[in-house]
């Protein structure tokens, strides 16, 4: 039985040596798809950083962009109304002069009626006599 017991050690021993030689297989390979992972992890970093500060560049244009945007249309808000003022300032002044000229215009040309009348009345009473 002794040499029954030392045979089952002896394959218990071989085949402890088996699984820690599989072990140390699999975690080397472990190992490496870790450092492969890590690899990738560091290209990707690399080649996201760019994009990112791409990204940030183009946020602060924007941001410039929209900036001076805001300020030319204020630009041209500001002189649309200036000249509105102005257009209606006109339209004041031509409205004055028009009332200025019918209130001169409409007693003037009344008188000149009259005058016409009274000249072809007196005209009228030359001729009769």
């Amino acid at each position: 039985m002794t040499q029954f017991n030392e045979i089952l050690t002896s394959i218990l021993l071989v085949s402890a040596a088996m699984l820690c030689i599989a072990l140390i297989y699999y975690v080397k390979r472990i190992v490496n798809s870790v450092e492969e992972l890590k690899n990738e992890i560091k290209n990707l970093n690399s080649s996201i950083s760019p994009l990112i500060d791409t990204s940030i560049d183009l946020a602060k244009n924007l941001n410039e962009f929209s900036i001076e945007a805001k300020t030319q249309l204020q630009t041209s808000k500001k002189i649309l109304e200036e000249i509105r003022t102005r257009v209606n300032k006109l339209i004041e002044f031509e409205e004055k002069i028009s009332v200025g000229i019918d209130d001169f215009a409409k007693p003037f040309l009344s008188n000149l009626y009259a005058l016409k009348n009274g000249i072809t009345a007196f005209w009228k009473k030359i001729r009769d006599k």
